[in-house]
């Protein structure tokens, strides 16, 4: 199922998560936009990976959505790159 908006947390507000500039590439950057009319950089497979967690497939470039470099950071930049299992991606 393709969604347009994403919670990202318990008691967060929904939030569009788009690709910018259109990207489909390993790398593109993900940012939180404006709702506009959900285009298909907005939305998202939500995929359970059985262990509990999920994997969020963009449905314009098929890449999954990670944190850079695993990063576990406050402010870490989140985005696109080729599913790998890594647990940055879920």
């Amino acid at each position: 199922m393709w969604g347009g908006r994403v919670g990202l947390a318990p008691g967060v507000e929904e939030v569009p998560l788009e690709i910018q500039s259109l990207s489909r590439a390993d790398g593109g950057t993900v940012g939180v936009w404006g709702d506009a009319d959900a285009p298909p950089q907005q939305h998202w497979a939500v995929t359970p990976t059985g262990d509990g967690h999920y994997l969020l497939i963009n449905r314009y470039s098929g890449l999954a959505l990670a944190v850079d470099e695993g990063s576990t950071a406050n402010g870490a930049g989140i985005e696109q790159q080729p599913y790998t299992s890594q647990t940055h991606q879920q």
